[in-house]
């Protein structure tokens, strides 16, 4: 291994010039490729076991190690990261990152394998209301999260959106194979606007749509505005509120990305608000 780095400028005073090189690189040097398949192919997984006593860095890497970001502790590290260089006081201050930003310090493709930098922050850094709307760059609301999800667990039947299932009531997204339906429930429809300080909310049915579901057979799950649009609440809250068991096992076999308890979304939450009226806080009661 030193043999190969002096050829690449690598010494054990600067090991920096590793993070450069890649494997097309590494064979024109006569590296040999066996070594490099003891450790699964990884170069970042044979340095460290290597030059173990080093701090390597995933993300420096030319190519970011395979399965590095199925990591929970690699993934706290490049959060732990960003907060230092971008010396942050409060957490307020993670909406102003931009995606330009997060590659410049080199850690887009890790928050990019694990759903991105809202998904990231609501399963990391859980005791804050992340509001998807204040990111630098997102713009996708409750509803439009809700249907991709939808469209990524069953990808070949049709989804229906906005669906009638009585007179003059309708769904934001039916799924007839499953006689299944959602309805997502923005902010506006619970008044928050008239509520000061702090707020026990509990989610909304209603009972029309509820009777209209049940004449046709219909299940209906309702998804309120707090729901923290990861992919593993949504299933654990399908789990148990809407599906048989026969039909849930698809959902149970999925592979979920590791970093989230996947608890269904919580029926009644605390919301405390700003004297500016933003949403500070929501937590689970």
């Amino acid at each position: 291994m030193d043999s190969i780095g002096l050829k690449i400028g690598a010494t054990k005073e600067d090991l920096s010039p590793w993070y450069k090189v890649d494997r097309a690189h590494l064979r024109k040097l006569g590296f040999p490729s066996g070594l490099l398949l003891h450790y699964g192919s990884s170069l970042y997984a044979l340095l460290r076991t290597v030059y173990s006593e080093h701090d390597w860095v995933p993300w420096k890497f030319a190519i970011l190690p395979q399965n590095v970001a199925s990591e929970p502790e690699i993934v706290e590290r490049a959060l732990r990261y960003v907060e230092k260089e971008r010396q942050m006081k409060g957490p307020e201050e993670w909406y102003q990152v931009s995606l330009p930003v997060l590659r410049e310090l080199g850690v887009a493709q890790i928050f990019a394998k694990v759903g991105g930098l809202s998904a990231i922050l609501k399963n990391y850094r859980p005791s804050i209301f992340w509001d998807d709307d204040r990111f630098i760059g997102i713009r996708i609301s409750g509803e439009r999260a809700l249907g991709s999800y939808l469209r990524k667990l069953w990808p070949s039947p049709s989804i229906v959106h906005n669906y009638e299932i009585g007179e003059g009531l309708r769904v934001t997204y039916y799924l007839p194979h499953l006689r299944l339906a959602f309805e997502y429930q923005g902010a506006r429809l619970y008044n928050l606007a008239q509520k000061d300080g702090k707020a026990s909310l509990t989610v909304l049915e209603d009972p029309s749509k509820v009777a209209a579901a049940s004449l046709h057979q219909i299940r209906i799950i309702f998804v309120p505005f707090w729901w923290d649009r990861t992919l593993e609440s949504l299933v654990a809250t399908i789990i148990e509120q809407g599906l048989s068991a026969d039909d849930s096992k698809e959902l149970e076999g999925l592979a979920l990305p590791i970093g989230s308890a996947g608890l269904p979304i919580a029926r009644t939450v605390t919301v405390n608000f700003s004297t500016s009226r933003k949403i500070v806080t929501i937590s689970k009661e």
